[in-house]
């Protein structure tokens, strides 16, 4: 039996092209192995723009709070107590801020050493999740504080 490159169909050893694609077994087109588009790799650039874009997003989510880093950079340290206060209605404690700070240090190390866009489409869908929880966590933190204050 002859296997196909192009599409992995088997056909008989003496066929001239494939019966499940048509790619000819005479020219060598289908000794040319077509890579799976989730195994091409992506360049730095892209990456980077998806992941600056994606914080950039989350960040942008909380001024209607008051909370854009630039106005108050310590805020943009406490961020990520965010991530678990998303899941509680309890002020936000030291571990929480550093388990959130480790988990976004795993993600974006994880990112920026994907070699292939299924990896990097996969974590990068866990850290679009976990940004949207941080800034329900850090809607919540605002409240919990905001009705202690009064």
């Amino acid at each position: 039996m002859k296997r196909c490159n192009y599409c992995g169909h088997d056909n008989v050893d003496d066929a001239a092209a494939c019966c499940g694609c048509g790619t000819s077994f005479l020219s060598g087109e289908a000794d040319k192995e077509i890579p799976r588009p989730d195994a091409i790799p992506l360049n730095r650039g892209t990456k980077q723009a998806f992941i600056f874009g994606a914080i950039g997003i989350a960040l942008l989510a909380l001024i209607p709070m008051g909370l854009l880093p630039f106005m108050n950079p310590l805020v943009l340290v406490l961020i990520p107590a965010g991530l678990w206060a998303a899941f509680r209605e309890t002020e936000p404690k030291l571990w929480n801020l550093i388990a959130g700070w480790a988990f976004y240090a795993t993600i974006l190390t994880i990112l920026a050493k994907a070699k292939t866009r299924a990896v990097f489409i996969t974590v990068y869908a866990v850290l679009l999740l976990a940004l949207a929880l941080n800034v329900v966590g850090c809607y919540k933190i605002a409240d919990t504080i905001g009705r202690a204050m009064h």
